[in-house]
């Protein structure tokens, strides 16, 4: 079988993030558990070794296809059903009380998608992880030990456009809880730009497809940069690898963070920012780029196999 950017991707990850990685991909899933995501996948060190994992079993599953989201916008949808189900009887198995998903997308597959679309129920209690990290900071169990003092510009994701408006404000809010000023982009929530992942639907020009991605992209990085904020906030882990994929291409001093890291930030974490990130998007951008040329000599597939 050819190899993913996930597997393509180990050969390049260094000790520490193997460890993480394979650490959540191998427990036994009990207590609340956090759902660490593909994207975060690509970016262990967002999350590492945070105090925020002592609240969590937190898990890597790669097979699930992020519940089956970007599958579902790409109108796989006989795929996502089979998805849905393999989740179901996943978390029908766990000893778990809450399901805790990092990434939005993943909330709403699991509570809207599955049961109203698929006809998939689940049978445990999920929370939406901003929601979970206001609650903790509200009844500081979870202290925020320094305000960051920065003013940052937010990037809303394509999936936070699906809950009606319930996934922008959680993490504007926890953002001024960390002490940071928000100066909005000229296009925000429903009418945000694309990260650049949109214009991957691109089928009638496919050769085009990543110029096209880096294109949006760049937009995406000029209209944040014309805010003069001094960072750029995703609060998706896949807006985040690829804006940061931009950022490195266009050559931009722009700042780009995961809310994760402004969370961790003040609450005393020291990262390895932005080094860590400079090193990933180049990485990726390798693997991308050998990708694409392998793709042009290869034939289309159906997606056969949901799990690896």
């Amino acid at each position: 079988m050819d190899k993913n950017i996930w597997q393509i991707l180990d050969l390049f990850l260094p000790g520490p993030e193997k460890e993480w990685i394979n650490k959540w991909r191998t427990r036994k899933p009990s207590g609340d558990v956090l759902l660490i995501g593909n994207y975060v996948h690509l970016l262990p060190f967002v999350m590492g070794d945070s105090r925020l994992l002592d609240y969590f079993t937190p898990m890597d599953l790669l097979d699930q296809w992020e519940c089956g989201a970007y599958l579902y916008q790409g109108g796989y949808l006989d795929v996502v059903k089979k998805i849905a189900e393999k989740c179901r009887d996943e978390f029908n198995a766990w000893d778990v009380k809450t399901i805790v998903p990092l990434l939005d997308a993943v909330h709403w597959m699991i509570t809207d998608v599955h049961p109203n679309e698929m006809g998939v129920t689940h049978d445990v209690n999920v929370i939406n992880f901003h929601q979970w990290l206001l609650s903790k900071i509200n009844s500081k169990e979870i202290l925020l030990k320094q305000q960051l003092n920065m003013s940052v510009t937010v990037h809303d994701n394509c999936y936070s456009k699906a809950g009606g408006g319930k996934y922008w404000d959680p993490p504007r809010e926890i953002l001024k809880r960390t002490g940071c000023r928000i100066i909005e982009m000229a296009h925000i929530r429903e009418k945000a730009l694309c990260c650049g992942f949109g214009a991957g639907a691109s089928w009638d020009r496919p050769i085009h497809i990543l110029f096209d991605i880096m294109d949006v992209a760049g937009k995406k990085i000029k209209e944040a940069e014309a805010t003069s904020a001094d960072a750029l906030v995703s609060y998706c882990g896949g807006c985040l690898y690829l804006l940061w994929t931009a950022r490195e291409l266009f050559g931009s001093r722009l700042d780009i963070y995961h809310l994760v890291e402004i969370q961790r930030m003040a609450m005393g974490e020291r990262l390895n920012y932005p080094k860590d990130h400079v090193h990933r998007a180049w990485d990726l951008i390798a693997i991308i780029t050998y990708l694409m040329i392998l793709s042009l000599f290869g034939r289309n597939f159906m997606i056969k196999e949901i799990s690896l």
